[in-house]
């Protein structure tokens, strides 16, 4: 599972997928209460009930905006 943090808050989380359409792209959606909050992502493996940092980072923009990470 994917979460994106702001602070100590989880806002957003996806299950990874992987298919022909989403090209490893994730959709993510994170809800911010104002602009220039940085968000984090972390991704949980459940099997080894491990949390793990994935070094993504971003800042949160006006709801209109749309971001892709590399």
């Amino acid at each position: 599972m994917f979460a994106a943090f702001i602070g100590n808050e989880c806002r957003g989380t996806v299950p990874p997928t992987l298919n022909s359409l989403t090209s490893g792209l994730i959709p993510l959606v994170v809800f911010g209460s104002k602009e220039g909050e940085t968000v984090r992502v972390h991704y949980y493996n459940a099997k080894s009930n491990t949390v793990y940092d994935t070094g993504i980072t971003f800042l949160t923009a006006r709801n209109e905006e749309n971001f892709i990470l590399d």
